[in-house]
């Protein structure tokens, strides 16, 4: 058994986590007919990610804000080839979110945001997250602004004024960063529940390529 690993700082707007923010046309088309109803086939080996996708999301997100056992998640082996991607999108009475991941990255965007951001996305971000996630953990959801890219602003966990939820492990919490393009806010973290795990988690974008294409990927232990 390996234990998780962490950076203070992981950097997770990497080839991996700028793919997942922005849904390839064909996708976005696909996504968005499913969250209106229809129903695709998938195989098997590939499927069962898109199910696991959704599962896990659950787990972190309070339950009024987590997609329903009818969301449909869509999978994409090694998307734009970059790596196996899992994409929905479905409403709820926050609006529209759109979901996309990778084997370790989770990331979610709120579509109908914008009167929420104002003038301080990064207020807004530590605000909206303290009611869309679950549990005590989402109340150490306070960020501080880290920067300024061609996406928009973003920022991380302020470690300053809020202590980890699990220092020396990946945990969702302490991994968790956000985004804003002034018209959408997304969050993005890693999948980690700050405890022992079968793999070691990670933002690195290589270990993230493959997930359900090729090489079978062995997935974390549930809680």
């Amino acid at each position: 058994m390996a234990t998780a690993e962490t950076e203070e700082r992981p950097t997770l707007f990497n080839a991996v986590g700028l793919n997942l923010i922005t849904a390839p046309a064909s996708a976005w088309r696909d996504i968005e007919a499913a969250a209106m109803g229809w129903q695709p086939e998938q195989a098997p080996e590939i499927a069962w990610a898109a199910t696991y996708a959704r599962d896990w999301l659950c787990t972190i997100m309070a339950a009024e804000f987590a997609p329903d056992a009818k969301a449909v998640f869509l999978a994409y082996p090694m998307e734009n080839g970059v790596c196996d991607t899992v994409r929905g999108l479905y409403r709820n009475r926050g609006g529209r979110i759109e979901v996309a991941q990778s084997r370790y990255f989770v990331a979610l965007k709120l579509l109908d945001a914008s009167a929420s951001i104002g003038s301080d996305p990064n207020g807004a971000a530590s605000e909206i997250a303290q009611v869309l996630f679950a549990g005590e953990e989402a109340k150490s959801l306070v960020f501080r602004v880290l920067g300024q890219r061609e996406f928009g602003s973003f920022g991380a966990r302020d470690f300053e004024r809020v202590r980890p939820v699990a220092p020396g492990w990946v945990h969702w919490a302490d991994a968790m960063h956000w985004w804003s393009d002034g018209q959408t806010l997304g969050f993005m973290t890693l999948r980690g529940y700050g405890q022992m795990v079968r793999e070691v988690v990670t933002a690195d974008p290589f270990p993230n390529k493959s997930w359900f294409s090729g090489e079978p990927a062995r997935m974390l232990s549930s809680r």
